[in-house]
């Protein structure tokens, strides 16, 4: 891990730290506010099939409407991409022979499984929980980092050190004033290649075997937490590939593993004018 990239980060935790209150929901209904507000439309459930081009130069963009099963084409000098490039790329978007410079080089982040958990009863209530609580074994922490990734590649999701985020530790607004119910998630490192070659039957039972696998380990520094649950969905990395479409499934964009500037793409293309990228694929990320 980048050590810059780090401590751009941990310097933000030890001198403020912000959430926004009601949940990412609240975030999106902001900028749509935004949007709507100076004119723009909010188009969903719309999948961008191609780029449509002057040249080199980007003039807009045809989408497939779901809803009304139909193709549009949607004409500006200016498009922004909050997508993995390289679904743009490689004749995907754009002709073949189109490229962006050094896209070849920067890799995917790893991914990660999630277990959404509604609780009957808010954890932090009944046990002096933190925010976060990173639940690791002796072994683990006892490993010095040489050895500690080759080691956690040999095991199964599982096994490895995850986090329990308890959203009732803070006043998330996501319940109302009237509800005792709360939510947490249990996340932690995973892979697509763990979970994309599974049968049907075989990926549901899977996601519940680590679900299960969880629980008990989250039980043994919380005795009872786990007859507080009311409800719980797992996700994997190959539900981040089906909803992101990115690679590997990765929630991350690419792997903070250089300076934040060499690591990532430049916000503006390269390849072709009028093209911008946005989010976890470009400076800062």
């Amino acid at each position: 891990l980048s050590w810059s990239y780090y401590a751009c980060a941990q310097y933000n935790y030890f001198h403020s730290a912000m959430f926004v209150k009601g949940g990412s929901q609240v975030l999106s209904d902001s900028l749509a506010g935004v949007i709507t507000a100076n004119g723009g439309e909010l188009r969903t459930s719309c999948d961008v099939k191609k780029m449509i081009l002057d040249g080199k130069s980007v003039v807009g963009v045809t989408y497939f409407d779901k809803r009304k099963q139909e193709e549009t084409d949607v004409h500006a000098p200016v498009i922004i991409a909050n997508i993995d490039p390289a679904n743009i790329f490689g004749g995907r978007m754009v002709p073949e022979g189109i490229e962006e410079p050094g896209l070849g080089k920067l890799e995917p982040a790893s991914s990660l499984y999630t277990v959404y958990i509604t609780f009957k009863t808010a954890p932090s209530k009944k046990y002096p929980l933190a925010y976060s609580s990173f639940i690791y074994t002796d072994k683990v922490l006892d490993m010095p980092p040489s050895e500690l990734y080759p080691y956690l590649k040999t095991l199964p999701a599982e096994e490895r050190p995850f986090v329990f985020v308890d959203y009732s530790v803070i006043d998330s607004g996501l319940t109302t004033s009237d509800d005792e119910r709360s939510f947490a998630v249990l996340t932690g490192v995973s892979h697509l290649h763990e979970w994309k070659s599974l049968s049907d039957a075989d990926y549901r039972a899977a996601k519940e075997k680590l679900a299960q696998k969880l629980f008990c380990r989250l039980e043994e520094h919380y005795p009872g937490i786990t007859g507080m649950i009311e409800r719980y969905e797992v996700s994997t990395p190959k539900t981040a590939k089906r909803f992101l479409r990115t690679r590997n499934g990765t929630a991350y964009g690419y792997r903070n593993k250089e300076y934040v500037l060499s690591g990532r793409l430049p916000a503006k293309s390269k390849a072709i004018k009028g093209l911008y990228y946005a989010g976890a694929w470009t400076a800062p990320g």
